[in-house]
């Protein structure tokens, strides 16, 4: 049975929806962090200092995923001083097990509580950045903290705001070029069906 184009077309369009969604299934992620201004902070911190984090991830979180710990394939946390990635961190102190990354989403997809934080032994410098509800992660009252340290000697330079800043959720990385695929294949489909009334046009006007 012979098949008229326009199923043709459909079968196309179903047969790039599926191939997407393995695609979007598989693909790494990218969560991105920008905290907001430190509204406490000692030298060599200052108040136009503030935490940016991200996480690379080997597929999206989905949709209400409960905070869990994650490992990320790779990782940036910046305090806007020094920067940690996962090429050039340090082992923690003895008794610290960093780094750590717990994560929770909505239901949308979008990051909704989190526990995040590194320590590093020899140059002495730490970022934590938290959203916890009461009891999450031991948080007996919660806790709502961007924090950063330097301590070459002590803990007592630090810089924190107690207020969470924003996450950006990733588009999967497969999303544009989905979108160009289905641009062209509608405009294909609008040509054909444009092109039966141009040839009557010029035989009305021939």
């Amino acid at each position: 049975m012979k098949m008229s184009k326009r199923a043709g077309l459909a079968v196309v369009v179903a047969a790039a929806v599926s191939a997407w969604s393995v695609t979007v299934a598989n693909a790494s992620a990218v969560y991105t962090y920008a905290g907001n201004n430190f509204t406490s902070a000692d030298a060599p911190y200052s108040t136009s200092d503030y935490l940016t984090i991200s996480l690379t991830l080997s597929a999206p979180l989905g949709d209400n995923f409960s905070l869990a710990y994650v490992t990320p394939t790779s990782y940036s946390l910046s305090n806007g001083l020094i920067t940690i990635t996962n090429t050039n961190d340090l082992p923690a102190p003895n008794g610290y097990q960093t780094p750590f990354f717990a994560l929770s989403t909505d239901s949308n997809g979008n990051i909704l509580n989190w526990g995040i934080g590194d320590i590093q032994a020899g140059p002495g410098q730490s970022i934590y950045s938290y959203n916890l509800a009461p009891g999450q992660l031991g948080a007996t009252n919660g806790d709502v903290v961007d924090l950063t340290q330097y301590f070459p000697q002590d803990y007592s330079d630090q810089a924190s705001v107690d207020d969470a800043g924003t996450w950006t959720t990733p588009l999967p990385a497969a999303l544009p070029l989905f979108a160009t695929g289905l641009g062209t294949l509608g405009l294909l489909g609008w040509r054909r069906k444009r092109k039966p009334d141009a040839c009557w046009l010029c035989c009305l006007v021939a």
